[in-house]
């Protein structure tokens, strides 16, 4: 049984933004802004209009996939929870990296296999991802995509934290960062897998996401129409 259902939580991928991580009176302007760009947004689809969809043919496809990770070791880890701890930062950090070490020396492999999933109906392709796909890699996904109208579900069918874009990892190379910094950005994009007893992903793992979804987007393409339905290419 899949750890989370299928969520439409960002149909261009992670939907945190500006204001997630401020209070009330500092994000409220920001979400205005966002809100009004979004109603903006439909109004004029809805008075565009468009052509109509196909919903034919159904398939879908899943995989088990192992991901890209670095090696880390337990003293590796306590090191970092040892120099956080020093720079003051949230326990919450400190104890996911004891935590783990702890997992690695009892046995525990830093590693992580997640379901990717793609769902064909018709000209709509929903890019089922197991994590949180930054939205650069959801625009990715979206722009290549073979369907007509993509979508990208994060959170799909289990929870494998964030792939970032290697520019991303490139700007956050290290855990240890002044404290001010401490619990947003470079531990989110470089250390969150730890929360979930999994390795701290490479840097390639957003361009990773995106090809292996869409390589099995064109997998689903690969189908011939019949009379009596339609029947996969041998």
């Amino acid at each position: 049984m899949a750890q989370n259902a299928l969520f439409l939580q960002g149909a261009a991928g992670d939907v945190n933004t500006e204001p997630c991580c401020q209070d009330e009176e500092q994000g409220e302007p920001i979400l205005r802004r966002i809100g009004a760009s979004y109603t903006k947004d439909l109004q004029r689809g809805l008075e565009i209009g468009g052509t109509p969809l196909s919903l034919v043919p159904l398939d879908a496809a899943l995989e088990t996939v192992a991901m890209p990770c670095d090696p880390v070791t337990a003293t590796e880890l306590r090191d970092m929870a040892a120099r956080l701890c020093q720079l003051g930062a949230a326990p919450f950090m400190i104890n996911r990296m004891e935590e783990m070490a702890l997992y690695l020396e009892a046995g525990g492999s830093a590693k992580a296999a997640l379901d990717f999933q793609v769902l064909r109906v018709g000209d709509l392709f929903i890019h089922a991802v197991p994590g949180e796909p930054f939205v650069e890699v959801g625009c990715q996904l979206m722009a290549s995509s073979p369907g007509r109208m993509v979508l990208v579900a994060e959170v799909a069918n289990d929870n494998g934290r964030y792939f970032p874009t290697p520019e991303v990892f490139r700007m956050n190379p290290e855990i240890v960062v002044p404290s001010s910094r401490s619990g947003y950005g470079y531990y989110e994009s470089r250390f969150a897998g730890f929360g979930r007893y999994r390795a701290n992903y490479s840097e390639n793992v957003g361009p990773f996401v995106t090809e292996r979804l869409l390589r099995m987007a064109r997998g689903l393409c690969q189908q011939r129409e019949d009379p009596a339905g339609y029947q996969r290419k041998e």
